[in-house]
Parts: C-alpha cells; structure tokens; sequence
C-alpha cells in the first residue's frame, strides 16, 4: 500500500456532519441507517463512499490505500464498490443508469482489484464472503466479479444479472474477468468487439485465455487513426501465441502493409509452421517464402517444387568458396573477447597528480562562422528601453525573454559587466543557439554560462561544449562518450577538435582512484593516445607507466556492456558470403555472427575497434555488400529501433555503392515518420566520408525538400568541415563534383564515324558542338552510319550528363555568388586547382570576374588570365584572389564593355548587379523607414534564400522575418497582422510595421556589400 499516497488523501478529505445527516429525514435517507452505525463508533463503507463523493467529482484510486490502512482490506473492498452507486453530493445513482458509471469509477477499482490481489490468503477469503454479500443487482455483481475474478459462477450471474440492462460499459468492465473462451464470447455479443481495444482488457484475456483468443482479436490489427497503439499490442501478442492462426493473421497483416517484423518473427520461432502457411499464400508471399528457404535451408525438401528450382543453384553457389580455418582468422574472429575475457593489465593508481585549473574558448575553423549567424531572439527594441534594463534587471523585473534579448543584442558596456554571475532564467526550444550566440559574442565570460547549460540534463544543444575547454568539460565529455546517443558524436568531435586538452585534463583522473571517473578518462586517453603520452611525460615514470598501462590495452578487448545481441533477422544464412581478401576463402557462419555482434556495437561517430580487423581481413567489396544486406533485411523487416545499428554500421565499412543506396532513403525517410532514420543516415555518410559521400551530404543540405532535415545536413558539412579545419564554404569548394570530365577525352561524344564536343553555357547547361562548329542543345539520335555499341551508349553518357549537371549546377552557381557577397578569398593555388582548373566549374569562372590583391582580371577560354584591356594577366604566387561585388571592382565600366564586345554571358549578376546605398542619416541609424507601411510581395521567395520566419510567438503567430547577417548581427522585418506558420499564402496581405538592424551600433558598422544586398533585396520583398 502506499502510505504517502494514502496520507495525502486524508488531507483532501472533508469533514462531514454525521448528526445533522442522522437528523433530516428528507436528505440521504438510505443514508441514516449507516450514518448511525459510523456514529456508535463503527466505521461504513457507505459513510466512506459518502465521503470520497462529498469531497470531489471523481474519487481518486488512493483512497482506496488510506481505507485499506485505517480500516482494512476487506473494508476497502467493500467501499470500493459501493463508492461506486454514488454520484456527486453523495447522490444514489439510478438503478437503471448506463455508461456514465464507468470511467469514472474504473481507476478506483483497478486499485481496489490490485490490492485484493496482492493480499494474503485470508484476508482475499474474508473479502469474497463481504463482496459475495454486495451482490445484489446487475452493478454490484459486475464490480464484485471484476474485483475477484476467480470466483466460480460469479461472473455467469452477473451476465444473467445484466441480460436485462443494456449497459455495455458494465459488460467492458466484466471483460477483465471472464476466464474461458465460452464466457468471452458470450460478454462480445453483448458488448461488441470494439471492446476489446482496451489495453488492460487485451493483457488479461491474452494472459487468461491465452492462442484461443487470436481469433477474436485479428481485426484490431488495422492501425486506424486513433489505435496504432491497440495495433501493436495485438501483434506483439500474436507473436507471443505463435500459433498457426495468429501467423495467418500477422502475414494478411504484413501483405496487406502492415508492420513486417511480427509476423516474420513468428516465423523465424516456427519455421516449418511458416513455411506450410507461405506456401498457401501463393504469389503474393513468393519473396517472403524465398527469403524463408534461404534462412532455413533444411526446409528446401518440403518447399514447393518451384521454389527448389529457384534456390538450389543460389544454395549451391553459397558453398562454392571453402569456408576459412580458425588457424587463417584473427583472435577476435574465432573466440571474441566476450566469450573469452582477456587478462587485462593491473591499472597503476597514481594520487597526487595536479588537476590544470583553466578555462578557455577554443575555436575551430568554420565553427565560430556557423554559430555567428544563430540568434532567434530579435532586438525589437529601441535604444532608450536598453537605458531602463541595467536597473530593472537588478530589480529582478526583467522577463525571461527580455533577459535572452538584451543579453544577445544590448550595448556591451550594460551586458559584458554581467553575463559571468548571469545564468538562462529558463531553458526553451531556443535555448542551445542563444548559449551559442553568446559564447561567440562574449567568450570566456560566457564560460560559466555555457557550462551550467551543457550540465543541464534538459539542455539539447549538446555542441555547446565543442569550443570550451576545462576539466569540468573535458569530465563532461568523458561522462557522455557512454551516455546519450545523440551526445556521444559531439563527445567524439570535442575530443578530436582538442586531444592535447583533453589529455592533460583528463591525465590525473585516468591514474586516480578506481571508477566511472577513472574509466571515462581512460576512454579519452586512448583516443589520443600521443597526446596522452606527452601530457604524462613531465609527472615522472610512475605517471608514465600508469599511462602505458591504459594505452596497453588492446582496442578490441574493450567491449561494451553489456554485449549488444544483434536479433534474430540477420541470421548468417540470410546474408552473403563473406570473403576475405584475396576471395579465395570465406568467413564460417560462427564468424560472422561475430563479424554482426561488432557492427551492432557501432553508434554514431565511433565503432567497436574488432570492426578495424574485420574490414583488415576481408574484401572491402564483399563487405560492403554485406553491410548493404543488413541494411535491406533491417528495412524489410520494418526498420525496428532495436535494429538501427544496421544503419550505423554502414558508417565505417560502407562504400560509394552504399552512398547510392542511402541518398534516396535518407530523403524520403522524413515522410515517411522516420525522421530521426534520416538524420541518423545524416550521420551515416559523414562517417563513410568518401568524395561521393560528403558530395551527397553536401547536396541534402543544400536541395533537401524537409526543412528539418536540410539543416541537419547543413550541420553535418559544417561538422565535417571543422574536423578538416576548414568552413563549410571551403569546403564544398573541394567537394564540387566532377561528374568524370576530368580527362578531356570525356568531352568527346564518340559516335564511330562522327563525333561531338561537349560544352556548357553560363548557367551550366550542357550542349554539343558538331564536326562544323555548329552548337546542338543534344546530340543527334544514332543513325544508320553510327557504331551500333559506340552511338547509343554516348548518346545515353549525354542524356545521363545532363541530369547530373542539372542537379549540382544550381549548388555551384549559388556558392559562388555567396562567395562574391561575403567576399571569400582563396590563394593563388586553390584558385588554380579548385576553380579555373576545375572540369566543371571552370566553365563558371571564365563567365566571372576576379581580382587578385586590387587587380582585376578573368580568366579566357583556353585558360589564361587577362586583364580589361585584354593584356596577359599573372597571378603571383602568394595573391588572395576575390570574386569582386561591383561595389569593390576596379574600372566597372570597362569590364562591363569588354564582356559585352565579347558576349560573355554571367552565371548570376555580377557587373550588372544593382548596387544600393544608404542616406547619411540611415548610415547612422538602426531603422530603415523608407520600407514602413509598404505590403509584401514576395517573403516567402526571400524565406527561401536569406531571410527566416521569426519564431513563434502566442498562438502559433509569426511577426515577421529575419535577415542574419556575420557575427550575429541581424535585420528584422516586422509585419502587421503577422500570420500562422502554416498560412504562407497570406503573405501577401502583411504590411511592413519596422525594419531594425540588431547586434551592432548602425548601419555604418556594417559591410557596404551586405547593405547593398539586404536592400535590393527588401525592394523585392516590398515590390507589391
């Protein structure tokens, strides 16, 4: 019983005046007798019940614990049920009344049922003879039989009982005890099936009656809106009945779309049973059957004649290649580590080791850039009110979101004095990115800050910790490389990012006392196993050899606990053969049930190191079609969570093959409810981190149709970026593909007795030239004279060239007009090499032009530089070339002649790109009014670009957009009436209240190009 429960419960409790009740005869009289009993010092049930009703309008199932305590179970029982006749006001209710006794009452007797049931032998025999005494209608039998379900005959009277009550609540609550099939069918009739949708009713029937009840249940499979919930339950119970029926059901189920694991698990439990039932199911089932054979191949002589034919010859071959010898396998293959514990060295406790007491914000190449543009709190407020916030927040009166504001965007010299003793006065959904924000803004006195957030187990921004560097961080991250799932990738990369750090702040914890501390540090020092060595080097040779110790052992005898169990639908035989290097031999079944133990100890950013010998052992091909395998069988068998490994797995031995195969699931997952799938795939190509995969990852971020997703990919790039210690932008300079033009015979269409040159225009679209010089948009057909092998296959490279280009052209015209705003530079080299020498991107270039160190020039069709009077142009060696904006090119107007003499045509504007300046007075302001009371046009063209909805506010309201802009300043668009953030179609209806730069003093603080841009691009948006 719970007794705190129970003494809460007699707080609540109200006082009745027991005399005034005995005294009026008009009010409660079936209540007297009783009320005299309580008042000759016998304690009523019914009195107890009167009590619960006077005190509330549903009785809470703890009065049934405080009853049971001060007067005994059997007492509680009884007031359980009749609690159960009364109403508000301790009114009777109505002996025909329906329906609305139920719900209202069923908490209160399931606690009533659970006491019963956990008490002894004779206090549950004195309860049966009080309750066998309560019934005396329809009701009481129906609650006296829920409450004692074993009583022989109880239930038949309170079916008889109810014949003549059409109460089908009473006949759900007389569900939970019928205890033959008989008896249930008897209750459905009267109560319909849909009864059976409750959760507690289909646990005690399913426990009660057991296989019998399958088919009483099958038609709750459908997930109809409203009980996916009701879905699951009964598949898992039909699993747990494995009988033949039950498999039937799960495999309409399954053919019908439904969720696939069920019934295949049934299956694996009774394969000879499944495979008689797949036979009947005829074509429908014809994979699932095959599948089937293949994982149990000793059914073969009992399975159709056809399905023999087709998998004899596929069986025969898995056994063509000798299976290898223990003697020919590593250790780890043959007896792994968790059947075999190895002896691990005795570690070396070192006390006295000094803990570094430091605290620094440490920066990573394109880290600080990414986190410069988050602020989703907008300034929103003129200068005088930041006057007034210094002495209201000392007051204690500055709300939490005027807090976050004045913080991200206030005048320093009012906020740089506080933000070291200020903490978040609440955490929200935003939260991570303002702790982002101002790290970047203030760093180290934000320190204290970001740390409190990164403790906080509600915090999600787990990257907050990424540029601070302390022993309490470096723990931290310790702590959650075993911790959360979604914190162990940023561990991971801290660790990288820092493994000097982390080394020597970890040092004396890694040669302390025994335990999870030591243990965590011990992980790190083994990531960073130089650093570790140098960091204990200056503390003597006892710190040395406690160190060595740590490093001693061997990467693949650290396994997890508790071993991950891979599951039982990737059965080696279900799977291909795995071959080692050299194809000669392959892995035995035992073998690689190891190999999958390994993968399915891979998470996010790290792998099990027995994963290193696999991939050392065996064919990398083999082993990627193999990874490949897990993750089609994971998916046919309805992608369980307990089977995502499958998917992490694909990480550290996938291949460029593997990467095809992801792309199109990855973005078709967030439609499908697998959103978190997706971000997980996400993950999945940073870790296999081939060209092919950072260019696709590189291509969801910028082209992916979910919002969610596209982000997250952009995050991705830029984590990928900063662990190569470059920007984003850098690096998808390195990742623009080049679709195999990177021979110039590639750009030869070879027809056999003709041929064709291929070129792209200014936009990349691609075209041909014809022996004659003449420009085609697309080669010709083949013809009669073509080669008949030669034609038809150039003519599809074409035909396939042209959809890859359409894909990536967009991207890479995009990034270099971001590159001429934000004025990017790149030294001569990765000009040379990344852009005019690129086979794709060249063709860009030479529409552009560039500047090197004040100078201008382009680049010509065969390659060489010029400048505006067409003179040779050389780029010295140490130059940083810039794409110029026509605000910074020198002699814009003879640029803009000779490409017109030339007719060369722009991948974006450039020379004739609109350039807009501010007035003076706008210069010196933070408001631009000239936009003020103008309706939008084209906000939602903008959002797509470089502007962002505001964040919601009261309702679901937005009130306007921002424009971000580097180091966290930002201009912000307020509209008037606002809109939902599902009603895009209403822009057009928003009038401009405000337009107000935030982060900064004014305009004038502010780049030229970027005011230039940001008021081209409000014209557009306010253009009507």
């Amino acid at each position: 019983m719970d007794r705190k429960a129970a003494e809460r419960e007699r707080a609540r409790m109200p006082v009745l005046d027991l005399e005034a009740i005995a005294r009026d005869e008009a009010e409660h009289p079936w209540l007297r007798a009783e009320v005299a009993e309580e008042l000759a010092g016998r304690a009523s049930p019914l009195v107890a019940a009167a009590r619960v009703w006077c005190a509330r309008q549903r009785p809470e199932p703890q009065v049934v614990d405080l009853w049971a305590l001060d007067h005994g179970l059997v007492f509680a029982a009884v007031a359980a049920l009749r609690t159960c006749l009364l109403t508000e006001g301790a009114r009777m209710i109505e002996a025909d009344a329906r329906d609305s006794w139920w719900s209202r009452h069923t908490p209160l007797l399931r606690r009533a049922r659970a006491l019963l049931a956990a008490a002894s032998d004779a206090d549950y025999a004195a309860a049966v003879t009080a309750l066998d005494g309560e019934r005396e209608g329809a009701r009481t039998s129906v609650i006296a039989a829920y409450l004692v379900p074993d009583q022989p005959g109880w239930v038949d009277r309170a079916v008889e009982a109810l014949s003549a009550l059409d109460d089908r609540s009473a006949w759900r609550l007389l569900l939970h005890s019928v205890d033959s099939l008989d008896r249930l069918q008897a209750v459905l009739r009267l109560s319909g099936r849909e009864a059976l949708r409750s959760p507690e009713v289909l646990h005690t029937l399913g426990t009660v009656i057991g296989p019998d009840l399958a088919p009483l249940i099958t038609h709750l499979l459908p997930d109809t809106f409203g009980y996916q919930a009701t879905g699951d339950q009964v598949r898992a119970m039909l699993v747990e009945f494995a009988t033949a029926p039950a498999f039937t059901a799960l495999l309409a189920d399954l053919l019908g779309g439904g969720v696939p694991i069920s019934a295949l698990e049934v299956a694996h439990k009774r394969p000879r049973m499944a495979l008689e039932r797949l036979a009947a199911a005829g074509e429908p089932a014809r994979e699932l059957l095959l599948d089937h054979l293949r994982v149990h191949p000793d059914l073969l002589d009992s399975a159709p004649e056809w399905a023999r034919e087709v998998l004899v010859s596929e069986l025969a071959a898995r056994s063509a290649v000798p299976d290898a010898v223990d003697a020919e396998l590593p250790a780890a293959l043959v007896t792994p580590p968790w059947e075999a514990a190895r002896e691990l060295p005795e570690p070396l406790v070192v006390r006295g080791v000094p803990v570094p007491d430091e605290r620094s914000v440490v920066w990573r190449a394109g880290l600080r850039e990414v986190w410069a543009v988050r602020s989703p709190y907008i300034a929103g407020s003129p200068e005088s009110c930041w006057e007034r916030y210094p002495e209201r927040f000392e007051r204690g009166e500055l709300s939490a979101s005027e807090q976050f504001r004045w913080f991200a965007h206030g005048p320093l010299d009012q906020v740089l004095p506080r933000v070291a003793r200020w903490t978040l006065p609440e955490l929200n959904w935003y939260s991570g990115e303002l702790v982002q924000v101002l790290l970047n803004r203030f760093e180290v006195d934000a320190f204290g800050l970001a740390l409190d957030y990164a403790r906080n187990p509600a915090a999600r921004a787990y990257d907050v910790v990424l540029p601070l560097v302390s022993v309490e961080v470096a723990r931290l991250v310790a702590a959650r490389l075993e911790g959360p799932k979604a914190a162990r990738p940023v561990s991971v990369r801290w660790v990288r990012a820092h493994p000097e750090a982390a080394a020597r702040l970890l040092l004396a914890d890694a040669v302390g006392e025994p335990g999870e501390r030591r243990a965590a540090a011990e992980a790190v020092l083994r990531m960073a196993p130089e650093q570790a060595r140098a960091a204990a080097a200056p503390h003597g040779d006892e710190v040395v050899e406690a160190v060595e110790r740590v490093l001693s052992v061997a990467p693949v005898d650290l396994v997890p606990s508790p071993v991950p169990d891979p599951g039982w639908w990737c059965p080696p035989e279900g799977l291909p053969r795995l071959l080692l290097r050299g194809g000669a031999r392959v892995l035995p079944d035992r073998a690689v049930r190891h190999v999958t133990t390994m993968l399915a100890m891979t998470v996010p950013g790290r792998h099990y190191a027995g994963v290193d010998v696999v991939r050392e052992v065996c064919d990398p091909e083999s082993l990627a079609r193999f990874a490949e395998a897990l993750l089609d069988r994971w998916i046919a068998h309805g992608l369980p969570a307990s089977g995502r490994w499958a998917l992490f797995a694909l990480g550290p031995v996938g291949d460029d093959a593997v990467v095809r195969r992801l792309v199109p699931l990855i973005t078709a997952w967030p439609g499908q409810s697998q959103h978190h799938n997706a971000v997980a795939g996400l993950d999945v190509l940073a870790g296999i981190g081939s060209e092919a995969a950072l260019v696709a990852l590189s291509g969801i971020a910028q082209r992916a149709r979910f919002k969610a997703l596209k982000q997250k990919a952009g995050q991705r790039v830029a984590e990928v970026a900063e662990d190569l210690g470059l920007t984003p932008e850098q690096l998808g300079d390195r990742l623009a593909p080049t679709l195999g033009l990177d021979e110039e015979s590639a750009l030869v269409l070879d027809y056999g007795a003709r041929s064709f040159t291929v070129g792209f225009d200014e936009k990349l679209a691609p075209f041909v030239l014809d022996g004659t010089g003449k420009r085609l948009k697309s080669p010709p057909k083949p013809g009669a004279k073509d080669d008949p092998e030669l034609a038809p296959a150039e003519h599809r490279r074409f035909a396939a060239l042209r959809k890859e280009v359409r894909v990536v052209a967009a991207d890479q015209v995009a990034r270099l007009e971001r590159a001429m705003v934000a004025g990017r530079d790149w030294s001569a080299g990765e000009f040379a090499a990344l852009l005019a020498g690129h086979p794709l991107v060249r063709h860009l270039v030479r529409g552009l032009v560039w500047a090197a160190d004040g100078a201008a020039f382009r680049v010509a069709e065969d390659g060489t530089l010029a400048d505006v009077t067409d003179e040779p142009f050389t780029l010295p060696g140490d130059a940083r070339v810039t794409l110029p904006h026509p605000l910074r090119l020198p002699d814009l107007p003879g640029w803009s002649e000779l490409f017109a003499d030339y007719e060369i045509l722009q991948p974006f504007p450039q020379l004739a790109r609109p350039v807009h300046r501010l007035t003076g007075p706008e210069l010196a302001g933070r408001d631009l009014t000239r936009f003020v009371g103008a309706k939008t046009g084209t906000v939602p063209t903008s959002v797509k670009r470089h502007w962002e909805p505001g964040p919601p506010v009261d309702a679901g309201m937005i009130l306007g957009v921002r424009r971000p802009l580097p180091g966290g300043a930002s201009v912000w668009v307020e509209l008037d009436p606002g809109l939902f953030t599902d009603h895009w179609q209403d822009w057009s209806a928003q009038r401009v209240v405000e337009v107000r730069l935030s982060g900064v003093a004014d305009f004038a603080a502010v780049d030229e190009v970027l005011v230039s841009e940001v008021v081209g691009e409000l014209e557009i948006m306010t253009a009507g």
